[in-house]
């Protein structure tokens, strides 16, 4: 699927992502990397065309009344953490068209964020500093490599969309790093990893599922892309704020 045909309809009006501030490098440390964090609503992979505010009310989640579940809390010794994101890099062209197509089914006014391949949700502040050296070093060793989008498919509130080209070695970049950090991982980040994207959640009637994903397995096809690194976002009461971006080696021709 053209970059032009994802942007039609509904979304003509997405504008390409920007690329993001950039952090200290990656031996700065832990308290330095939160001070230059900047918040961002993810709707732009590269940096956001719109600011997030996490104090502000949008959908059922507010500063005040957020919670998370158990289940998605790293496990330290310490009360309380800031928790971290670590996602895929992908080209501006490959996510603006996955966000585009997010944009059109997932409930407004619940979508803070951009189309995006988590691998972890839940990593502790407390360890940042060994999270972040970790990351670079794999990041050095690792090439760019290839990511297409497969058949849409069914989740319980919604719809995802699977990977073909790239699932493997998003995986083994998964397991390499949980095999390092799997002491303090929570619940969920330990429970293993799909590449995927989810394009709607949250939604109970079974038909407006249904229609979303018909319309899916129809109209868009598959969209093409380049993993090009990772990105380590802070998590803010359902906002993600950017934190710093990691690119792989690019592979020589």
């Amino acid at each position: 699927m053209s970059y032009a045909a994802a942007l039609s309809g509904p979304q003509h009006d997405l504008k390409q992502p920007a690329k993001p501030p950039q952090a200290d490098s990656p031996s700065a440390s832990p308290q330095k990397l939160q001070n230059q964090t900047q918040l961002y609503r993810l709707k732009d992979q590269q940096g956001a065309s719109s600011i997030g505010n996490p104090s502000s009310p949008q959908g059922p989640y507010t500063a005040s009344t957020y919670q998370r579940h158990s289940d998605h809390i790293p496990r330290t010794s310490l009360p309380s953490e800031e928790a971290y994101i670590l996602s895929l890099k992908t080209d501006q062209a490959h996510h603006a068209a996955l966000t585009a197509l997010r944009d059109r089914y997932f409930p407004r006014h619940l979508n803070k964020l951009s189309a995006h391949i988590a691998l972890f949700r839940a990593l502790p502040g407390s360890k940042l500093e060994e999270i972040s050296h970790d990351i670079a070093s794999l990041s050095q060793k690792q090439q760019t490599f290839p990511i297409k989008t497969s058949s849409p498919f069914r989740l319980k509130h919604g719809v995802g969309i699977g990977v073909s080209s790239g699932a493997m070695e998003s995986k083994i970049i998964f397991e390499d790093l949980r095999s390092k950090w799997e002491a303090f991982l929570s619940k969920q980040d330990n429970g293993g990893f799909r590449a995927h994207y989810t394009i709607m959640n949250k939604v109970e009637d079974e038909e407006e599922i249904g229609r979303c994903l018909e319309e899916v397995k129809c109209s868009f096809g598959t969209s093409d892309g380049i993993v090009e690194g990772l990105i380590l976002w802070r998590y803010e009461k359902g906002y993600w704020g950017f934190l710093k971006a990691w690119d792989f080696r690019q592979e020589r021709k």
